[in-house]
């Protein structure tokens, strides 16, 4: 992959100047996004969740979580969770920005923290949290190319969000979202 495609997404996204200067409440959550280059293709880690978890029970996610206060940022919540999830190593990862902050269906604001991550980068599960790590091509996440919609009610309005079915894994909700916007700027024809 072009270093010039690298850029070009990198210039698509919020600042991390905007991030760090940006003060979390409590309760806010970031994710990070990983893009991995592996043989000629962009790849996407992915989590699945531990089936033991309150929360989210065996669903695919990325790694991430709440800001806690050891956290001086978002940015900071990205990497700690990953590393702890994953045992990402920091000095792998290659900020580019962040995609717009959303909420969830629960009213949770997440920023998705977007890197490049070092190919052979060494990822490990922590059986507390996550039953496995994966990788899905980032070619997957185009929204034509969804397996199926599904319709959602926030405050009286009905949304259709892509999800899609990867090695009998099932990425729907704000993951799916996160990953179609991501393939969607990095995948769009240069220009």
């Amino acid at each position: 992959m072009s270093k010039h495609r690298w850029r070009a997404l990198a210039r698509q996204l919020h600042s991390l100047d905007e991030l760090r200067q940006y003060r979390p409440s409590r309760g806010e959550a970031a994710v990070l996004i990983g893009l991995v280059e592996r043989s000629e293709t962009v790849e996407v880690i992915l989590t699945e969740r531990a089936a033991h978890l309150w929360s989210h029970p065996s669903e695919v996610a990325f790694p991430g979580g709440k800001f806690e206060p050891v956290d001086r940022d978002l940015i900071d919540t990205a990497l700690r969770e990953a590393h702890e999830e994953t045992r990402l190593s920091p000095d792998r990862v290659a900020l580019l920005g962040a995609l717009p902050a959303r909420h969830t269906l629960a009213g949770v604001r997440v920023t998705a923290v977007v890197a490049q991550i070092a190919p052979g980068a060494a990822l490990v599960a922590d059986p507390s949290e996550l039953s496995s790590i994966f990788h899905a091509p980032l070619t997957l996440f185009q929204a034509a190319q969804a397996d199926r919609l599904d319709t959602i009610e926030r405050h009286g309005v009905r949304y259709q969000l892509p999800a899609y079915l990867h090695e009998g894994k099932n990425i729907w909700g704000l993951t799916a979202v996160l990953a179609t916007e991501v393939a969607a700027l990095f995948l769009a024809p240069p220009g």
